[in-house]
């Protein structure tokens, strides 16, 4: 492969970091040799075989696209070195795989703020995508911070992130909530997955001001917080495994700010996650395997086939409007659910239990059906309107019992980016009866988000079977729909099929 700087006229040609002088022996100081093959270029591709690479710092604040390539490559961040390890500014989009940074923790000492002292920051970077690394042994700071240039203004369409399949272990140090998370992301439309996150870490992942984005299939050791954020708005934390965080599984609330915008999170999806053994640590207060606080504000979110074992709490609510479906809590050491809203919390098919005392729900509104878990569906897809319609048709309800009276309730999440709105989410909770196959379907929460611009119905197709139809009647959209069917019945003749 060609790959000396004087090669550069072939487009897209990747550049070799030895080209520029850096050597990979773990003694040489490489910082110059690292920046310079960054500032090559205004899209640099830069390759690092194997070794150990020395430096005092890395940024890149100049090029367009950054992409940095290893194969068994480590940036070690040298002695009394005091900063970030990697930092890429102002670009459309940055990209690392396959590099251990090694931040050095023992022989660092950060001053300033929290951010002087990353691993892996990304600043007012569009497209970012950090994949198959090691970041290990962080000061200060997060392990991996991606921001947006200014996180209260509107998103741009194109800002995107993908982190996944990292593994991140003793960095930080834990204190005070979002100062040293595994990863921390205020992107838009960000997809984090499949990372690996071991002690040392406030917040395992830490989103904050994010909209649609996902959190899924991660799994968390012994940091201070599993998962969580502020200001999320349409996210979906689904299918992580979080064990033996110290003092909270998943947690939601301002972190010590007004409960005001744009701190509070709304119309957030919590589902199918696994949270063991949250307590021992430092922090006053309860320990609580799943929480959201806002202070009786409304917040649609959906709380939904998740199991928790041990903790003070399985689950503790303090806001409004909030779907709780399908859920165990285990072995709480004080109750299993605690929750004292104002208005609208419906919970379904819940099993709850504890060493101490009954569940305390005290809720004006909403309604409380504990059932044995039984026949909870659930399906994801995506759907795109052809005009300024709503006939995007991700599922159909079917009944195998066309004869006697059924019910079953639906919860359907949507979440698109508008063209001209940007990212939108409308959810609705709905009933489906059914009498001698004739299916009735009646709204059961008044709030359904950004219902102007992004529209839920649910209604009969024919004898025995209902659809759910999405869309915007203002722009043709593609739309992600998660649904949940949830039988009041031990036995449920409704069914979900994709349309």
């Amino acid at each position: 492969m060609l790959t000396k700087v004087s090669y550069s006229m072939i487009k897209g040609a990747p550049v070799n970091v030895l080209d520029f002088g850096a050597v990979g022996d773990g003694v040489t100081n490489n910082t110059t040799a690292i920046n310079l093959a960054l500032a090559s270029a205004a899209n640099i591709q830069l390759y690092f075989p194997p070794g150990v690479y020395n430096h005092t710092g890395i940024s890149c604040t100049t090029a367009t696209t950054v992409s940095i390539v290893g194969e068994g490559a480590t940036l070690f961040l040298a002695n009394s070195s005091n900063t970030k390890c990697v930092y890429i500014e102002n670009a459309n989009s940055f990209t690392m795989t396959g590099m251990t940074v090694d931040g050095n923790q023992a022989n660092q000492t950060i001053t300033g703020t929290r951010l002087n002292g990353c691993g892996v920051q990304t600043q007012a970077v569009l497209n970012v995508t950090i994949q198959n690394n090691t970041i290990k042994n962080v000061s200060t700071g997060a392990s991996i911070a991606i921001g947006s240039a200014d996180p209260f203004l509107p998103s741009t369409t194109t800002e995107t992130a993908l982190v996944s399949n990292n593994v991140i272990r003793n960095s930080g140090f834990i204190g005070a909530p979002f100062t040293c998370d595994g990863i921390y992301c205020q992107l838009d439309n960000a997809k984090i997955s499949d990372n690996i996150i071991f002690t040392g870490t406030d917040f395992g992942v830490a989103l904050e001001y994010s909209k649609g984005s996902t959190v899924c299939r991660n799994t968390v050791y012994a940091t201070e917080v599993g998962l969580g954020g502020v200001g999320v708005d349409s996210c979906v934390f689904s299918d992580n495994t979080i064990n033996s965080c110290l003092f909270r599984g998943l947690f939601f609330d301002t972190a010590n700010q007004p409960v005001t915008a744009p701190w509070i999170s709304r119309r957030t999806v919590i589902s199918g996650n696994v949270i063991n053994g949250v307590g021992g640590s430092a922090l006053g207060g309860d320990k609580m395997c799943i929480q959201v606080s806002y202070a009786a504000t409304d917040v649609n979110f959906v709380i939904s086939n998740n199991c928790t074992t041990g903790g003070d709490y399985g689950l503790n609510l303090g806001a409004n409007n909030i779907t709780v479906t399908g859920n165990v809590f285990k072995d709480a050491a004080i109750r299993g659910i605690i929750s004292d809203g104002n208005s609208s919390i419906n919970f379904f098919n819940n099993v709850s239990t504890n060493a101490a005392a009954p569940d305390y729900i005290n809720n004006v509104f909403g309604q409380v059906v504990n059932l044995a878990q039984s026949n909870i569906q659930r399906r994801i897809a995506t759907v795109t309107t052809v005009a300024s319609t709503i006939t995007g048709r991700p599922f159909f309800i079917k009944t195998s019992n066309v004869t006697t009276s059924q019910e079953c309730v639906i919860n359907v999440y949507a979440t698109t980016v508008h063209p001209v709105s940007g990212p939108l989410c409308t959810f609705r909770q709905y009933s489906v009866k059914s009498t001698a196959g004739v299916i009735t379907t009646t709204n059961m929460l008044p709030y359904s988000g950004d219902t102007a611009t992004l529209e839920i119905i649910c209604a009969q197709n024919a004898p025995g079977i209902a659809e759910i139809l999405v869309g915007s009647s203002t722009a043709s959209v593609t739309v992600q729909v998660y649904v949940e069917l949830i039988s009041m019945q031990p036995v449920t003749p409704f069914f979900l099929q994709e349309a």
